[in-house]
């Protein structure tokens, strides 16, 4: 991973768990993504393009790629709310878009005709996914018919 930054596994719970706290209201909740995190490596990568963004190496170092995002949803005051996963930056970008077309009334066979070239019918997959898993909303028929 090229622009990384290296912690130990204590100094990377406080990063990520700071970084929570910035964008989640609740502070259990933010501990409890923490614990979470460091237990459920499968959750390292991003939850909509697979990149992988964080590493553990050599004496339990961790190398974290400094595009990582804490996402988390936008229903309260202030913009905070749940945090839902690990986003790269581009991917946290692209979501935003894509929920903005979705509240504007985009049909799912519209957005597919959208962002085909762009991300790809799989990239529109894992953003249902991540709003029915990870909050959010998918306010539409996603089927093609």
């Amino acid at each position: 991973m090229s622009n990384r930054q290296l912690f130990t596994i204590q100094s990377f719970k406080n990063y990520i768990y700071n970084r929570c706290k910035t964008h989640c209201r609740n502070t259990n909740e933010s501990a409890t993504f923490v614990d979470y995190l460091i237990n459920h490596r499968e959750d390292w990568d991003c939850f909509l393009c697979k990149t992988n963004l964080i590493e553990i190496l050599y004496q339990n170092n961790i190398y974290m790629n400094n595009n990582t995002i804490v996402d988390h949803y936008h229903i309260y005051d202030e913009g905070k709310g749940p945090i839902r996963a690990l986003l790269c930056k581009s991917c946290n970008i692209k979501e935003v878009k894509i929920y903005a077309d979705i509240k504007l009334g985009i049909s799912y066979v519209q957005l597919l005709n959208k962002y085909e070239i762009k991300y790809g019918k799989q990239f529109l997959n894992n953003i249902e996914l991540y709003y029915n898993e990870r909050g959010g909303m998918w306010p539409m028929d996603t089927s093609e018919d």
